[in-house]
């Protein structure tokens, strides 16, 4: 678990200097927080706390240009430390501090790492995460919060109570271990309020206890959201309906997915690759179906096939959020199978959801994605570039298998993961067929002049 520290500078008005993390950082990009880092061996040998101060006052300086004097270092106020939960990946161990700035506010001269970068009092900030106009993991809302109401310092494990988490805006997610599609690990449940209650999208897990973490999580927030109205699916891959028609029962409400969906799944479809080779969840009856322009309450449904035919996705035009399904991911990659998906509506739809311009995406799997259109845009950017290198590799190479071509079009790649490249690259082959660019002649592919 690496360690971290982050210092908020306080002025005297009462605003703290607040950063959004550039949009190339691995890590959280377009996230807001404080200036901070890792904290690293010139950093000293002292107690890890003491390294942690050292490290905030560096960092500090190097993002946003602020050198504090040696006095800095005893005057700073530790407000907690964060670990992230064990699921999450990857792992974080970070520390806080308060440093009280007397006189003018310093001048902020940023680094390329920081995107931006305001001064706000604790309340403005959380009044915009609210609105989701302002995406923050759940630490930086709690520093804020220990900033307003001073106290010994928070302590918040890796082994605390899993709960519904929220990035931003009023939906919720819950990470719940499934197997699916690896790197990836868990599948969201994500919470959308509504006036009469909530709906929650993709109850995944088929393990008993992610179950039962579900279901108390679930229970626990009937007082304040009332009561639970219905579960959707996004799609038909049993990664995202595991525990479906388990709670269903239990929670006597119904299940909502598209009709393709369901068609789909009477015929026996829902594993494969797609699904992370994720099987059953026994039988799902469902009971309504929903279709482009159905609401609930502020979220919209938007019909959004490529990864699987059925496939809708939820979005909220009063908070610019987007609950995006397997559109795309926060960890993985998203396959498209030939024989599931189709790589031609896929980047279709890709466009259409970054047209909408949405500030904040919740993924079925991995943390929630802050400047979502651009994500959104990039990742179908780069989709038409690996196509544009598979047409020019079986230019180079004609009368060649999907298999065949994928060590030439993913020769960026790990060898590892040709073998699902190559299903990848089946699709994008399909497409150019569709498109008058290559053509089957058996199991193999050619090029077509332009």
């Amino acid at each position: 678990m690496k360690r971290l520290a982050g210092v908020l500078l306080l002025e005297n008005q009462g605003e703290i200097l607040v950063i959004q993390r550039a949009q190339h950082l691995r890590f959280q990009p377009g996230y807001w927080s404080f200036p901070g880092g890792g904290v690293e061996t010139s950093d000293g040998n002292g107690s890890k706390r003491e390294r942690a101060a050292k490290a905030a006052l560096r960092e500090c300086e190097e993002e946003v240009g602020i050198a504090l004097d040696n006095t800095a270092f005893t005057s700073l106020r530790l407000l907690g430390r964060w670990q992230t939960p064990t699921y999450a990946e990857p792992g974080f161990d970070t520390f806080f501090f308060l440093l009280q700035i007397d006189g003018d506010r310093p001048r902020v001269d940023a680094n390329p790492e920081v995107a931006t970068w305001q001064w706000l009092s604790p309340t403005a900030f959380r009044q915009q995460w609210q609105k989701a106009h302002k995406i923050a993991s759940r630490p930086v809302l709690e520093a804020l919060e220990a900033v307003e109401q001073p106290g010994p310092p928070r302590n918040h494990n890796s082994m605390e109570v899993r709960d519904f988490l929220c990035m931003g805006g009023q939906a919720l997610y819950l990470p719940l271990a499934t197997a699916t599609l690896p790197p990836a690990t868990h599948t969201n449940c994500v919470l959308l309020p509504t006036p009469s209650g909530f709906y929650l999208v993709d109850p995944a897990p088929i393990d008993p206890k992610e179950r039962k973490l579900l279901f108390q999580c679930v229970q626990d927030k009937v007082q304040r959201y009332g009561p639970p109205l219905g579960l959707i699916l996004s799609h038909l891959h049993y990664d995202h309906l595991g525990a479906a028609q388990w709670l269903a029962e239990r929670l006597k409400i119904p299940i909502l997915a598209s009709r393709a969906t369901d068609e789909d799944l009477r015929s026996g479809a829902g594993s494969g690759l797609s699904a992370g080779g994720a099987s059953g969840g026994g039988v799902v009856t469902i009971e309504r179906y929903l279709q482009e322009g159905d609401r609930f309450g502020v979220w919209r449904v938007l019909e959004t096939p490529g990864h699987a035919r059925g496939h809708l996705c939820f979005y909220s035009e009063v908070e610019q959020t987007l609950i995006c399904g397997d559109m795309c991911a926060g960890r993985g990659t998203i396959l498209i199978e030939p024989n599931q998906g189709n790589m031609s509506h896929y980047l279709h739809s890709l466009q259409r959801l970054a047209d909408l311009k949405p500030q904040l995406a919740i993924p079925a799997h991995g943390q929630p994605l802050a400047n979502a259109a651009i994500v959104l845009g990039e990742l179908r950017d780069h989709r038409l570039r690996r196509e544009k290198k598979i047409l020019r590799s079986l230019r180079n190479h004609p009368s060649k298998t999907a298999y065949q071509l994928t060590p030439m079009a993913y020769d960026d790649a790990n060898p590892s993961v040709w073998p699902l490249a190559a299903l990848s690259v089946e699709s994008h082959l399909i497409k150019l067929a569709e498109d008058g660019l290559a053509r089957r002649l058996g199991d193999v592919w050619l090029a077509v002049d332009d």
